[in-house]
């Protein structure tokens, strides 16, 4: 089983989902208040305005903090696929680095005794279509019970993931160490179709072999890494 290191006590993706439920419910608090006290003080126009916007605000809240729960389930089932990489690999999920002022949010750090490699995780539905050079992909999820269909544009997971490679590597380097840093996206939504033009290493719930195996294939062959001197200037790197 692989070593995990946190380099945070609180997962920012619930950290986010919290934060979102508190600003919603005090939205809320606030709009019921107001509307009772608007009906004491007998200003009905204001307190019927106030009663008309929370089943408004109700989907929008329960889709922010859906997206986001989603979101943060994708990681925990992505980061029990990473533990079963072998005893001598370490995987830092939920870091953020930084070199010289420059901040990046990755998901996942893999170091292996035969590389490092930065994981990428996703967890859309639909169909995600696109060129690996686009700088955003289509989405697109059909209707389903009642919902109706959606299209909508998403960052491109592969440049995202290559702005962590930059930042890695330069850390790397001002440490000392010439460790080649590869790159990686998994999309973990088993309801999700992807098919990105020029892709590579891009994995999906539905491939052949499991995350596991698809990055033992990856990091398997190669130079020796000193990893003890990957993770300590991983870890230097930490932003406060």
């Amino acid at each position: 089983m692989a070593k995990i290191i946190r380099p945070n006590l609180v997962n920012t993706v619930r950290s986010s989902e919290i934060s979102a439920m508190l600003r919603w419910g005090a939205l809320f608090a606030v709009l019921l208040a107001g509307a009772v006290g608007l009906l004491l003080a007998k200003q009905y126009l204001p307190a019927a305005v106030c009663i008309l916007i929370l089943p408004i605000a109700l989907p929008l809240a329960k889709k922010q903090i859906g997206v986001i729960r989603a979101g943060a389930d994708g990681e925990a089932e992505t980061l029990r696929l990473l533990r079963k990489l072998p005893v001598d690999w370490t995987v830092i999920p939920d870091a953020v680095i930084e070199y010289r002022g420059h901040r990046s949010q990755t998901d996942y750090i893999l170091i292996a005794p035969a590389g490092v490699l930065i994981l990428e995780a996703k967890n859309v539905s639909g169909k995600v279509t696109g060129r690996a050079e686009d700088r955003e992909l289509s989405q697109y999820k059909p209707s389903r019970g009642g919902r109706p269909a959606e299209q909508k544009r998403m960052y491109n997971p592969l440049l995202q993931v290559k702005g962590h490679q930059t930042t890695l590597q330069n850390i790397l380097r001002a440490a000392g160490l010439s460790v080649p840093v590869r790159t990686a996206v998994y999309f973990a939504n088993p309801n999700a179709e992807v098919r990105i033009d020029g892709a590579v290493n891009v994995f999906t719930v539905h491939d052949s072999q499991s995350l596991d195996q698809s990055m033992r294939r990856l990091l398997g062959n190669g130079e020796k890494v000193d990893t003890a001197a990957v993770i300590r200037a991983v870890k230097q790197s930490f932003s406060k």
